[in-house]
């Protein structure tokens, strides 16, 4: 148990501060495999496919939840919460309502399965339309995403779950499930900048740094001028 908990602390530590079902600008939740692992900067990663930690979900945590529905509330909630976050919101805000009701119900039906709940299985769900859910490299492979970005909506995710009575040691598995998609999930491992950030003065809150990145970023290649052709949300999921 020892083990497990500085385990968990270390995620936190580094991973901390979290994706996505059919856009955080069009973008789907999904599985993937692979090994988890850490991106160059440290960061919490995947590897190339974003798979599971090794930690296998108990369906005990769906059940302090609430059950399979209330798990789903809890991934409305997460995206309420990204909605307002300037860090990420405009993910969310660029939505069309279609596009946006895709995204909820699919992140929801991977919430149920990161959580254990009795049959649930992201790969091969729907939505409420029976539109696909698409799987994470798939829904990701024209976006920018992050790794602060990815940071963002881990811990909202993380910290969600906790105001429904679940501990650090209750998320370990599921934060290596989420931590599984990263992978498939970043495309610029860099962590200081955000890729869509809308705060006030372009500076993170409570600090001085930078939000965006600036016109153009020296950092042996992995940014792209800040007026490349951003990704725009689609209907698709």
């Amino acid at each position: 148990m020892k083990k497990r908990l500085a385990w968990m602390a270390l995620v936190l530590a580094s991973g901390a501060g979290i994706v996505m079902a059919c856009d955080f600008s069009d973008e789907n939740p999904g599985t993937s495999s692979g090994n988890s692992g850490r991106s160059p900067d440290g960061s919490v990663s995947s590897g190339s496919g974003g798979g599971s930690s090794g930690l296998q979900p108990s369906s005990a945590l769906c059940e302090k939840v609430g059950g399979a529905a209330a798990v789903k509330d809890v991934g409305l909630q997460v995206v309420s919460k990204l909605e307002l976050d300037c860090r990420v919101g405009a993910h969310i805000t660029l939505l069309s309502a279609n596009s946006r009701a895709h995204f909820e119900q699919c992140f929801g039906n991977q919430l149920t399965e990161f959580l254990g709940c009795p049959g649930a299985k992201y790969a091969g769900s729907v939505d409420a339309k029976g539109q696909a859910c698409r799987g994470m490299g798939q829904a990701h492979q024209n976006m920018t995403l992050r790794d602060a970005d990815f940071k963002v909506y881990l811990q909202t995710t993380v910290d969600v779950l906790k105001t429904k009575g679940l501990t650090d040691e209750d998320l370990a598995p599921v934060v290596g499930a989420v931590n599984g998609t990263y992978g498939a999930v970043v495309k610029v491992q860099n962590p200081e900048y955000h890729s869509k950030c809308t705060c006030p003065n372009d500076k993170i809150p409570g600090t001085d740094k930078a939000c965006n990145v600036p016109a153009v970023v020296n950092d042996a290649g992995v940014d792209a001028p800040a007026d490349a052709p951003a990704d725009a949300p689609s209907e698709g999921g």
